[in-house]
């Protein structure tokens, strides 16, 4: 049998049992053990993965909770994207009917093809090495028409053919300097000085073509590849050519038909030997597109939020650049057209927001991360909303408020229920693992109604009388301006003040309750062993002392004895509780006891101690026909600089420098440094910034145009766009069975809007008021001064989510019920009239 030729990620077993055992000595030796490392994150924030499985397992408040990893992690769409220009070349019919094969040669294929036959056709006159680059213009516009199962071979000046070579043999993998494949011959210099000096006038003719015409086109058509997402291979593919047509052009070969192979020996036996494809070969690609694309992530960013975020661009274009130059009368920076692109501008930019600030926090102390998230977690629509105060629209901003309660109590934890409802039949969780957040919820709502509850009870209504024909009078109530009520001025505004200093207050007062004082009696549970459970309670070591630590251990070892097992015993797993050895052997050390990675299954299974080893190079892939990252075979990438991007990673995990060391630019290192994502969010929140000005500049003319009333388009569209990423973290978190962590979202979402961003609108309108004298006033201040709708509407919205949670069970009928309350209310704030 042939043998693959590839990298060996495995080690044998004697050879890695004393590394294994030297890292444990060296892990143990640490006084402060793994708890430390996730407490006090390292230099190089190595141990991001696990504070964020920490946290998103047992969500302490305070603290964001994100979905997408803030980790360096194995994706199965990127192998994939490696494996479609690494493939071997299908000669079938069936190549020439597939739709994305067809669009490429009617959108890009035909017309590259003309340039690059022009500039063969210019390069062909050139004496002096003309011929040559001409050779490589024509082939290549050949390959670009139709690339689909042919495929690029760099052959260097002295190189010897594949072909031709006596067989190789594999390199002995004891021998770290020895080459890959041994046998073959060394490639001589590229280009003698003579030769150079022949093609000195061809070469500086194509070069100049290179940069002014084919570069550029290339360039064009991967932006657009890239940006169209199913067709991210042929973004590859034509972004590689660009960069090897620059380093070594006259080496390149554009062939169709099968592989040259080589005949690989085996160096045990020498007389086993088997065809493989030849190291030269560099692309080779049969589809240009793929559904499963959508998936694919750059720096652990999803692509599609890389796409609007062109459109964030575009728009800033559009409206400090375009519009003074054409006196805003080109039909792209009309208000009509504006609007909806600010509007999708601002997902992305309070995506990249978001993942800022939960990389910084995963990477910082406790308490500097609930910082973090309390000052930069509702800057997007602080920053909105401030925005439209100063341009007197406070009717939106407190339909936005309005609208985001609503959603944070209906829509959001609905939409979750419904989503992980279709997969699964039932979810529970427990009610009292959100009791912070849900006792701030009824906290909130006390403090931000209070003084509306207030005014309508003890204010005196404003009657307009008029005469009859008869002796009667018809009178009515006028909804007056409530800042020309002198009871307002004299006793509201006080109290309404009062209230907004509490809200903050008692968001504090939770932080210290949940991060300080009772983290061992909220987050602790005493009745398992799971060594998750372990790790998140090694988190809050340091907030509650060491000795509390030791009394919570013991407790724990004293609700459930340890009974003596047989030697050859194997760990059980019962419905998500781990019972692991007591005693760690040299072949497992103490981060092997975390399953990471793995979900564990409610039913009663049977592990063995390696299920409890995570190897990334073994990870199953979630796509169809993409292999694990240990059979990808590097021969496949003749070029040193186009390896698949994991090979790097399990290189590292072979050598035990990879999830158990923590390497700092390996496996469950954070995509993002804290310095990169402080850059991020600075940049980021200067951008939104200036599209909330122009979305807000722009909304009028729905206003006028539409008809809409202006609280409305708050309640809806300024409501629920910008907080997209939260819904979509919370319905991830549902399909994946954590049912949990969405309601924790959606109630930490209702907390902050209620008594963070209530309260500094409050105080900015305060303060924009006093050195402002508009002809309307009350256009310009925010007051906690809702209309009775309002009122009902959150109080019955609070009163029917805590019922449906009062059980612990979550399926799709309470979440449609959710969903459908929801829009009776978003339907009835359609039909109310405007104030007079």
């Amino acid at each position: 049998m042939g043998r693959r030729l590839q990298v060996e990620f495995d080690r044998e077993p004697s050879d890695d049992s004393s590394e294994r055992e030297q890292r444990r000595r060296r892990s143990t030796s640490d006084g402060s053990s793994s708890s430390a490392a996730i407490e006090q994150p390292d230099e190089d924030g190595s141990n991001v993965r696990a504070r964020q499985e920490a946290l998103n397992t047992r969500h302490p408040f305070g603290l964001p909770i994100w979905k997408p990893a803030l980790y360096k992690k194995s994706r199965s769409v990127t192998r994939a994207a490696f494996m479609a220009l690494h493939a071997r070349p299908l000669r079938s019919a069936r190549q020439y009917l597939k739709p994305g094969n067809i669009a490429w040669m009617l959108l890009a294929g035909w017309w590259l093809l003309i340039v690059s036959w022009i500039i063969a056709g210019l390069l062909i006159v050139v004496p002096r090495g003309g011929r040559q680059y001409a050779r490589v213009a024509a082939g290549l516009g050949w390959y670009l028409l139709w690339p689909f199962g042919r495929y690029v071979e760099r052959i260097k000046e002295g190189q010897q053919s594949w072909t031709e070579s006596a067989p190789i043999q594999l390199a002995n993998s004891d021998d770290e300097d020895a080459p890959l494949l041994s046998g073959q011959t060394t490639p001589g210099p590229r280009y003698s000085v003579q030769q150079q000096r022949e093609t000195v006038l061809g070469r500086a003719v194509f070069y100049m073509l290179l940069v002014t015409v084919l570069n550029p086109a290339l360039i064009v058509v991967s932006a657009l590849s890239w940006f169209a997402v199913f067709s991210i291979p042929m973004g590859k593919l034509t972004h590689t050519l660009a960069r090897y047509l620059w380093r070594d052009p006259l080496s390149l070969h554009f062939r169709a038909g099968d592989f040259p192979t080589v005949k690989v020996a085996n160096e045990d036996d020498a007389a086993e030997e088997a065809e493989e494809p030849a190291p030269t070969v560099l692309l080779c690609t049969n589809d240009a597109v793929g559904w499963y694309y959508y998936k694919y992530t750059v720096d652990g960013v999803n692509i599609l939020f890389y796409d609007m975020l062109a459109l964030a661009v575009f728009v800033l274009i559009a409206a400090f650049v375009i519009a003074p130059l054409t006196d805003h009368k080109h039909f792209l920076v009309q208000p009509a057209v504006l609007f909806p692109m600010c509007l999708l501008s601002t997902v992305p930019l309070a995506y990249f927001i978001g993942q800022a600030v939960s990389s910084i926090s995963a990477q910082s102390s406790l308490g500097m991360g609930a910082v973090i998230n309390a000052t930069f977690g509702s800057i997007v629509e602080v920053i909105l909303y401030s925005i439209a105060l100063t341009q007197g629209k406070s009717q939106l901003v407190e339909g936005a408020l309005i609208g985001s309660l609503l959603a944070g109590l209906m829509l959001m934890p609905g939409t979750s229920m419904i989503a992980g409802g279709i997969k699964h039949k039932v979810q529970r969780f427990n009610a009292k693992s959100a009791e912070v957040t849900a006792t701030l919820v009824i906290m909130s709502i006390i403090g931000a109604f209070a003084p509306t509850l207030f005014y309508i009870t003890f204010a005196v209504p404003e009657f307009e009388c008029q005469d009859e024909d008869t002796d009667m009078r018809r009178c009515r109530q006028i909804n007056s301006d409530f800042l020309d009520d002198p009871f307002y001025q004299q006793t509201v505004r006080p109290f309404m003040y009062f209230c907004t200093a509490i809200l903050p207050l008692s968001y504090l007062i939770a932080l210290w309750f949940s991060l300080k004082t009772h983290v061992k009696h909220i987050y602790s549970s005493g009745h398992t062993t799971n060594p998750i459970l372990r790790h998140v309670l090694e988190l809050f070591r340091r907030t509650v002392g060491p000795d509390a630590t030791t009394r919570l251990n013991q407790r724990l070892h004293r609700s459930r004895p340890v009974q003596p097992a047989p030697a050859d015993a194997e760990p059980q797993v019962s419905r998500g509780d781990v019972q692991e050895p007591e005693a760690i052997s040299g072949e497992q050390d103490e981060t092997a006891l975390l399953p990471t990675g793995q979900r564990m299954s409610s039913s009663r299974l049977s592990r063995s101690p390696s299920y409890y080893t995570y190897n990334p190079a073994d990870a199953p892939s979630s796509l169809a026909n993409v292999p694990r990252l240990s059979e990808v075979p590097r021969v496949l990438a003749a070029d040193p600089d186009d390896q698949l991007p994991d090979l790097g990673l399990l290189e590292r995990v072979a050598d035990g420098e990879g999830a158990a060391d923590g390497g700092g630019h390996g496996h469950d290192a954070p995509n993002w440094s804290k310095a990169k994502s402080a850059f991020i969010l600075c940049t980021c929140t200067v951008i939104f910034s200036l599209i909330a000005e122009v979305l807000v500049d722009t909304v009028d003319v729905v206003i006028q145009g539409l008809g809409i009333k202006e609280k409305y388009i708050g309640l809806t569209l300024f409501a629920l766009v910008p907080n997209v990423t939260e819904f979509l973290n919370a319905i991830a978190f549902a399909i994946q069975n954590n049912i949990a962590l969405s309601i924790e979202i959606s109630n930490a979402y209702t907390v902050q809007v209620a008594l963070l961003q209530i309260p500094i609108l409050v105080a900015f309108s305060a303060f924009y008021a006093n050195h402002h004298l508009p002809t309307e006033p009350s256009a310009y201040v925010f007051a906690l001064l809702f209309p009775q709708w309002d009122l009902i509407a959150i109080l019955f919205c609070v009163f029917l989510l805590t019922y449906m949670l009062i059980e612990g069970k979550a399926n799709y009928f309470k979440g449609s019920i959710l969903c459908l309350s929801y829009f009776v209310w978003l339907v009835g704030y359609a039909f109310v009239p405007a104030r007079e």
